[in-house]
C-alpha cells in the first residue's frame, strides 16, 4: 500500500498482456468473492466498468486508455476519498 494510503492499490505499473491479465482474473475473483457487482459505463470518455459492493456502494472505478483499438493502460481508482461523489 502506498504510504498515506487508505486502501490497498498497486505500488506500480504492471507491463505486459500477461502481468495486467493474470491481475485483472485475480481482481475479478476477488469481485466476485465480496459478492461484488460491475457495471460497464463511460469514464473519462473511454469504455470502463464500476464495481459496487453487495450493500451498492461504490468500491472502484476502472476506465480502459485505447489508442489504435489496443488497450494501452488500465486505469483504477479506489481511493474513497475520489469516489464519494458517485
Amino acid at each position: 500500500m502506498p504510504r498515506g494510503g487508505r486502501v490497498r492499490a498497486v505500488a506500480a505499473p504492471l507491463h505486459g498482456w500477461d502481468r495486467v491479465a493474470r491481475f485483472l482474473a485475480g481482481l475479478f475473483r476477488r469481485i466476485r468473492n465480496l459478492e461484488a457487482s460491475l457495471r460497464i459505463v463511460e469514464a473519462n470518455g473511454q469504455p470502463g466498468a464500476v464495481t459496487y459492493d453487495r450493500d451498492g456502494h461504490v468500491l472502484n472505478v476502472f476506465a480502459l486508455d485505447i489508442a489504435d483499438g489496443e488497450v494501452q493502460a488500465v486505469r483504477c481508482v479506489v481511493n474513497p476519498d475520489q469516489l464519494r461523489h458517485l
